[in-house]
């Protein structure tokens, strides 16, 4: 894993440093040395061993062997130092120097250089206790070098477990910010990517932007040549193509409009003309459908007239009709009566024959009587009076019996003739009543086709106005369109000066670039 920038750093400083405090440990060294009359040339030759280590391990950067190389190199000066402080009644007290050595090799925060340190101490005290321990301590008892030497151990165990534990403490700090960092980094990395990639959008976007501004300046001049021909970038090359369709169709249009505006102006002013044509056509059809109502409305006057005549006169033939079949039955009952006077009349004329029957044998009678009163002689001769007078009465009753039989012969014959003259005029009546009868259908039938027309006219009538109302109304709005009509014709002409001012691409112009579209559509793919 990659350590963090500031414990390397920490790390090369404390290899520094400590290799300085190993230079000026050496030189302490050798001073104590001349000064207390040591071996000196030992001490400076081993004193100069340990800084050429130091400075070898400033050479090596913050690495783990320059750790350890200047970490030993700082104990080892110490204990050149021990060795030349023997004798002197501060020998003991230098020891102190290796505990703070100790805390001094945990700036490199290096666990491994903090046990390395304290091993190379305790080799250092174990083995000079029983090899040479006037070079470590004051006493040269190894019972009570043991245990100091035991002693030193334990406090250097503890130092090197605290400082080990805080170095491991920090370092796990150090990775964890070295981590958040990382990430930072990271987040900054991308950042700092999405920042570039947002500048290089911008500035596509700049130049879209300056581009499309430029083009639709052009536009919004009358321009309509304003087809972009430098690719975008990616992303807004859809855009481009797209504006350049745009334009193509805005311009394909402005052509449609110009073309159909000259045609739509053509055809307004033919549209006025025929518009105001209709209009006067409108106001004279007006005025024919006003005299056509009136007439109209006299003809629906007429009928309505002529229906109340023919109503009267059917009224008129209903009560013919009725006195008609008045006179019919008269007719029927004066029939029934002579039949009745017809009957009675051989009735009487039985009677005559009967009184003729009776004089003829009343005269027979009185013949008869005339004869016997002749055979009586005188005694008979009132009774023959009385039978002439019987004779000449039946005589007489005879005669009157012929008389009344002319009478009733001819009053027969009158009540024939009467009868036969009432039947005719019955027939007459009965053949006058079905004509009367046909005549009066025939009128009820014209009074209500009569009715019907009547009914119809007024329809017409009604349909009349109305269509005259409509035709007025369609005069109206004739002129409304004529006026409409002609309002259009200035819209138009102030249309076709509007597009006069666009200046459309020609076909090559559009034909190149609907290819160049194409040939980058079948490249893409």
């Amino acid at each position: 894993m990659k350590e963090h920038p500031k414990l390397v750093k920490s790390r090369q400083t404390g290899v520094k440093v400590l290799a300085i405090v190993a230079a000026l440990l050496g030189v302490v060294a050798v001073g104590v040395g001349a000064m207390l009359g040591g071996n000196v040339p030992v001490i400076t030759g081993g004193s100069a061993i340990l800084v050429g280590l130091a400075v070898y391990a400033t050479r090596l950067g913050g690495g783990l062997a320059a750790r350890l190389s200047v970490s030993v190199a700082c104990c080892g000066q110490i204990m050149v130092l021990l060795a030349a402080m023997a004798g002197h009644p501060w020998q003991l007290d230098i020891h102190m120097m290796f505990f703070a050595m100790l805390a001094m090799i945990s700036m490199l925060i290096c666990p491994v250089s903090i046990v390395a340190a304290a091993g190379v101490i305790a080799l250092h005290h174990l083995s000079m206790t029983f090899l040479l321990p006037s070079l470590v301590y004051p006493s040269v008892d190894l019972l009570e070098n043991v245990g100091r030497t035991a002693l030193h151990a334990v406090i250097v165990v503890a130092e090197t477990g605290i400082l080990v534990g805080s170095v491991i403490n920090y370092k796990r700090q150090l990775e964890a910010l070295s981590k958040e960092q990382s990430a930072q980094a990271e987040l900054m990395d991308t950042v700092r990517e999405e920042k570039a990639l947002i500048e290089a959008k911008e500035k596509a976007q700049s130049h879209v932007v300056e581009t499309l501004h430029e083009r639709l300046t052009r536009i919004s001049q009358g321009n309509l040549d304003a087809f972009i021909d430098d690719k975008f970038a990616d992303g807004y090359e859809d855009l481009r193509k797209s504006f350049n369709d745009s334009v193509q169709s805005l311009g394909g249009i402005v052509s449609s409009v110009t073309k159909i505006s000259s045609q739509i102006e053509i055809d307004s002013r033919e549209l006025s003309e025929v518009s105001l044509n209709v209009a006067h056509s409108t106001e004279k059809q007006a005025g024919e459908l006003q005299h056509v109502t009136e007439a109209v409305e006299h003809i629906a006057e007429a009928m309505k007239g002529a229906v109340g005549k023919a109503m009267d006169t059917q009224k008129r033939f209903d009560n013919t009709t009725h006195l008609t079949r008045n006179g019919t039955d008269v007719v029927r009952q004066a029939v029934s009566t002579m039949d009745e006077i017809e009957a009675s009349s051989s009735q009487i004329d039985h009677v005559v024959t009967l009184i003729e029957d009776i004089a003829f044998q009343t005269n027979l009678l009185a013949l008869n009587a005339g004869v016997e009163a002749a055979r009586a002689g005188e005694a008979g001769a009132g009774f023959a009076i009385v039978a002439s007078e019987v004779r000449e009465l039946a005589h007489r009753s005879a005669e009157a019996a012929q008389n009344i039989n002319g009478l009733i012969s001819q009053s027969n014959g009158h009540v024939a003739s009467g009868v036969s003259l009432v039947r005719e005029v019955g027939v007459a009546l009965e053949t006058i009543l079905n004509d009367v009868s046909e005549v009066r259908g025939n009128i009820a039938e014209i009074s209500e086709i009569s009715d019907k027309q009547a009914q119809s006219v007024a329809q017409i009538r009604d349909s009349m106005q109305t269509i005259g109302s409509e035709t007025q109304a369609n005069a109206a709005r004739s002129e409304e369109a004529s006026a409409a009509t002609s309002s259009l014709d200035m819209a138009v002409d102030r249309l076709v000066d509007g597009l006069s001012g666009f200046r459309v691409a020609d076909e090559a112009r559009q034909e190149r670039v609907s290819e160049a579209d194409l040939d980058e559509e079948w490249a893409a793919a």
